[in-house]
């Protein structure tokens, strides 16, 4: 019953570790692809700003009053489109006007939570492009990417060739937006992508103590994903420059809700499991103990009776038909057989008894008869020495007559 109950208990053991790895998997899956789905959606809003900028570039670029600024320095033009305003319309920081030989005409930034231009972070802008001068761009396409800025951190820019509003050249020059990758941005990305964005250092480490990276055929390739249990996952971004200077990486943090959900579904479905299988074993147990031990029980205590007391009239009570009904059938049918046996072994043993007693009573008989022959026997020799003795008296009497009458025929006087 106990061996019944471990292997049971031990069965129930093994499935709910199988099943609770399988759930564990499920969430980790779960937990990881939504983790993809978050970064790809970060990575569609960067890109969706970049693309922004290239249509209002491709815009402000594809214009006379821009062609003609930077070919004659309109002063009408500053004055009218250049205000703090009319960046804060756009939700630019940066405006940069280059001349076909890759000089700065003017660079202009603006704070848009004050208002106010930004001088310096315009010139630094402008000292960038100086040092690092934008590549030959097509004539009449935007390009979009990032520079870095080392006082200032991380631009989003867009740029393209000026042209008349006609798309005819030749070209006056670049006109570049940007925008700060900065923690405002972040912060807004963070709202339209309901996940926690950061922008880290390249060469800073990954905020987690005991790190596990993993891959899939279906995220980006440009992506790495790290899995912390149980709080959180973290997926990264690299940001490189146009030039491909690695500069940042876009940190997401995504927290394991299916874990702390995955928790309490695993203490409610192992508790579940356990209740149903006490359940399962109780019930295991009751139909064991009905259908086999209490019947096996019986069969032994019958075995064991007849082997006790030899009485084989002994029987079983027999009902289905299963291994169990066959087993009980057989010892009756054995038992019956073996009482024929001892009431055929009863009889010769009686028979035998009988034969030794009439045996033994012949051989009495046979020795009285051989008594009374022996006195017989001398009976008849007595018998026959008394009839010679009878003979040898009557022949004596006769001799005796005979001289008896002789002495009378002849008395001795005469």
């Amino acid at each position: 019953m106990l061996g019944i109950t471990s292997v049971i208990t031990f069965l129930l053991l093994i499935f709910g570790i199988i099943v609770t790895f399988y759930i564990n998997n499920l969430f980790a899956t779960h937990d990881y692809d939504r983790s993809v789905k978050n970064i790809i959606r970060i990575q569609e809003t960067l890109d969706q700003y970049r693309e922004t900028l290239q249509e209002k570039v491709s815009d402000w670029g594809v214009w006379n009053d821009t062609y003609d600024y930077l070919k004659d320095g309109n002063p009408e033009y500053i004055e009218i489109n250049l205000k703090p305003v009319g960046f804060q319309n756009l939700n630019i920081q940066y405006m940069v006007f280059i001349n076909p030989d890759q000089s700065i005409k003017s660079s202009w930034s603006v704070d848009l939570d004050k208002g106010e231009y930004a001088t310096p972070a315009a010139e630094l802008l402008a000292g960038l492009l100086k040092r690092h001068p934008l590549p030959d761009l097509p004539e009449n396409a935007a390009i979009s990417g990032y520079l870095e800025i080392p006082q200032t951190g991380t631009v989003i820019f867009a740029a393209r060739k000026v042209l008349r509003n006609d798309q005819s050249g030749p070209s006056t020059g670049i006109l570049l937006f940007g925008q700060n990758l900065d923690q405002r941005l972040i912060a807004k990305i963070s709202q339209i992508t309901e996940s926690s964005v950061s922008l880290e250092k390249p060469d800073g480490d990954i905020p987690f103590k005991q790190v596990t990276t993993f891959t899939s055929a279906d995220q980006p390739p440009d992506m790495r994903f790290y899995y912390s249990s149980p709080s959180q996952i973290l997926a990264t971004i690299p940001i490189s420059t146009y030039f491909g200077e690695k500069i940042g990486l876009v940190y997401m943090k995504t927290d394991r809700e299916s874990e702390s959900l995955g928790r309490l579904n695993r203490i409610l479905f192992l508790s579940s499991l356990g209740f149903v299988g006490a359940v399962i074993c109780v019930i295991v147990l009751t139909l064991i103990n009905k259908l086999v031990l209490n019947r096996l029980h019986l069969l032994s205590s019958v075995v064991r009776g007849v082997s006790n007391s030899s009485k084989l009239d002994s029987r079983i009570a027999v009902s289905g038909d299963d291994e169990l009904s066959d087993l009980g059938r057989d010892l009756n049918n054995m038992f019956a057989s073996l009482q024929k046996a001892q009431a055929f072994l009863a009889t010769k043993d009686e028979l035998e008894a009988k034969v030794t007693e009439r045996t033994e009573e012949l051989a009495k008989s046979k020795k009285i008869l051989e008594e009374k022959l022996m006195e017989l026997e001398k009976l008849n020799k007595l018998m026959i020495g008394r009839e010679m003795k009878m003979a040898e008296l009557k022949e004596k009497i006769r001799q005796l007559e005979n001289a008896a009458a002789s002495l009378t025929a002849n008395p001795p006087g005469e």
